[in-house]
């Protein structure tokens, strides 16, 4: 009996030694390091305000406004078939009112299909987009961070950030230096 009771004494003593030595150990490896560096970037705000954003938008407005004009022609297109249609309706035989509507029926499947390819390849091309500008941030954190030193870079899920810990405005200049490259491409 009196072996079970000092078994159940010394079990939580040892607990206590090793938390003890290794409170220890994380405390003086604590010490030597030194305290940690932490920066905060808001990414969004970098994807809303640097021109590799405002540079990408124009490309894909360039890329897409003759698709854009096409459709425009084809809707205008279409308001005046209507517009014959609705004014003419009495006066065209049962064959021609025939022949116009099948025109502005199939006139309407080829422009719903033009803008439904249209939509999807524009959304094709802002994933594209948003990728490279994704990746050119990760990027751009992370040299920033080793040329500085820091031991942890925060970027998003954050609740609160001191403005000296804030580093987006030093990142947004290094990806806007990257604008170029990518008004080149």
């Amino acid at each position: 009996m009196l072996s079970t009771t000092r078994s159940r004494l010394t079990r939580p003593v040892w607990a206590l030694a090793a938390a003890g030595l290794l409170l220890l150990f994380a405390l003086t490896g604590w010490a030597q390091t030194g305290a940690a560096r932490i920066a905060y970037v808001d990414t969004q705000r970098i994807v809303r305000e640097s021109e590799l954003f405002v540079v990408g938008q124009q490309k894909l407005n360039d890329e897409f406004s003759a698709r854009n004009q096409l459709l425009e022609l084809e809707n205008a297109r279409l308001r005046e078939l209507e517009a014959r249609r609705d004014r003419d309706i009495d006066t065209l035989s049962t064959s021609d009112a025939l022949a116009l509507r099948r025109e502005i029926e199939t006139l309407e499947r080829s422009i719903k299909r033009r803008r439904d390819d249209t939509n999807q390849a524009l959304n094709r091309r802002i994933n594209e987009l948003t990728e490279t500008i994704d990746r050119r941030i990760q990027e751009e954190i992370g040299a920033y961070a080793r040329e500085q030193g820091l031991d942890l870079v925060l970027t998003s899920g954050v609740g609160f950030a001191h403005p000296r810990l804030d580093i987006t405005d030093a990142i947004m200049t290094r990806v806007n230096a990257h604008a170029q490259e990518l008004r080149q491409q």
